[in-house]
């Protein structure tokens, strides 16, 4: 186990999504630092659209 691995560990992640990551990875071909990082774009930008969303739903429920 390399140190991104331990500290993905140390971080939340389980030995599960770990296999799963390394599985896809061999598949695919690319390394876990590009994954997480590609994983962490699209966390961003999910949070981004769900802030938004929830920002303009009461927004447009007040103008109703």
């Amino acid at each position: 186990m390399n140190n991104i691995e331990t500290q993905l560990l140390e971080s939340g992640f389980t030995v599960k999504e770990l296999a799963y990551l390394n599985r896809n990875i061999s598949r695919y071909g690319s390394s876990l630092l590009e994954v997480v990082l590609e994983l962490g774009k699209r966390f961003i930008m999910v949070l981004c659209i769900t802030a938004t969303v929830a920002l303009i739903f009461p927004g447009a429920s007040f103008f109703r």
